[in-house]
């Protein structure tokens, strides 16, 4: 490199001429580096913003309405027979505070029988079978007895035993429709029955309607001791809930096994219901609070009544 001006050469680096003192004019090459090349960006695709899954967005609410509405149909179910038992019903019960109770005695004995009796021999009678009231009665083997039909439809059998000692007794009905076939049977089953006793049988599977039946009676001597005697009823002065109240005591000293009773309720001197209950282990001087429902009808309607009787159907121990 040489100085432009003198022509004196120069040392590489020198910024003046050491000869004439003049300003080295340095002439800058080129660049030979090639620009560096920047890669474009990557274009990519937005992204999508987040959307929950159809299911989460709109979830099925089947379920929910279907329970809801089940719920609705139950309350409404119950709304409706609270209204139907305790509003539109006759609730025009008479109470009654007359209870007696009967132990007269007996005589007489004999085994088994079995009676016949055909229900439509007089038609001016009452002797239709599906009938409220009493449609039949006889005796035999030192037993009476008087078949009515409650407002329930059930058949209602009283009984008394004539006989002069304390027996256990199988009683069946067989009941007939105007063919002589057999449409229907029920029996009961009583133990510890004294002399003179009265007492009560449901029968259950009595058919609505029949023509005749048939009475057989086996009875056996008990072992059990008859323990009616020694039972004392006071009925409440107030029902509770439609039922009538009723406390027996033991005034004996000695423990009664078992008290069985039951309840018969009249209108007009006809059975329109009946009602049982019992009391186990009735220690001597204890008493013991049963109840019985007023009747109702098969409907289950309250029926009125103007009286009621109790029968002790069983009391006695070893």
């Amino acid at each position: 490199m040489f100085c432009q001006k003198c022509g004196k050469k120069l040392n590489k680096g020198d910024r003046f001429c050491d000869s004439c003192g003049t300003k080295v004019e340095i002439e800058e090459k080129e660049s030979t580096k090639q620009p560096i090349a920047v890669d474009k960006p990557i274009e990519t695709a937005p992204k999508e913003q987040y959307q929950p899954y159809p299911y989460y967005q709109q979830k099925s609410n089947t379920g929910l309405k279907v329970l809801v509405i089940i719920m609705g149909i139950i309350i409404l179910a119950g709304v409706g027979f609270g209204l139907w038992y305790f509003v539109i019903r006759d609730s025009g019960s008479e109470n009654n505070t007359n209870a007696n109770t009967n132990t007269n005695a007996g005589f007489n004995t004999d085994v088994n029988a079995v009676i016949d009796v055909n229900t439509n021999t007089n038609t001016n009678t009452n002797t239709n079978t599906s009938t409220v009231g009493t449609f039949g009665s006889g005796s035999s083997d030192n037993f009476t007895y008087e078949l009515s039909r409650t407002e329930k439809g059930r058949l209602i059998v009283v009984f008394k035993n004539n006989n002069n000692e304390v027996l256990d007794l199988s009683v069946k009905i067989n009941f007939y429709d105007n063919s002589g076939a057999l449409i229907g049977s029920d029996d009961d089953y009583l133990l510890g029955i004294a002399p003179g006793q009265e007492f009560v049988s449901e029968f259950f599977e009595a058919p609505s309607k029949f023509d005749t039946y048939k009475i057989e009676f086996e009875k056996e001597k008990s072992n059990y001791i008859s323990r009616n005697n020694d039972i004392e009823v006071t009925p409440s002065k107030n029902d509770v809930d439609e039922k009538i109240i009723l406390q027996f005591k033991n005034i004996s000293n000695e423990e009664i096994r078992s008290v069985d009773v039951g309840v018969v309720f009249y209108r007009d001197g006809k059975i329109v219901g009946y009602d049982s209950d019992y009391e186990t282990g009735l220690k001597g001087g204890e008493t013991a609070v049963l109840s019985a429902r007023y009747p109702t009808d098969e409907y289950y309607n309250t029926v009125k009544f103007d009286n009621y009787k109790v029968y002790i159907n069983g009391a006695y121990s070893y």
